[in-house]
């Protein structure tokens, strides 16, 4: 849950904080899968939930913004190669 939520709120605030989302994703899946196989003996079913949560969101934001990111150099790169007329 911990690296879910500074994923999804480091993005808005430094970009490199979001890599962690995707290990969001996968600790918070791995402890669901623990917490339903062995229920008597491990909790915080919520907490993994929430960092499965949002771990995907965070991932999906990366997504996102690197596809952003790309497309704006693709841009900058096409529109520098264009002669300009003055």
């Amino acid at each position: 849950m911990v690296l879910g939520i500074v994923a999804v709120a480091g993005f808005f605030i430094v970009f490199v904080t979001a890599l962690v989302a995707p290990l969001a994703w996968y600790f918070g899946t791995v402890a669901l899968r623990d917490i339903e196989r062995e229920p008597g003996r491990w909790v915080g079913h919520g907490a993994a939930r929430a960092g499965q949560v949002l771990g995907a969101v965070g991932s999906a934001l990366l997504a996102v913004a690197t596809i952003g990111v790309v497309a704006l150099a693709a841009l900058a790169t096409v529109a520098s190669s264009i002669p300009s007329p003055y």
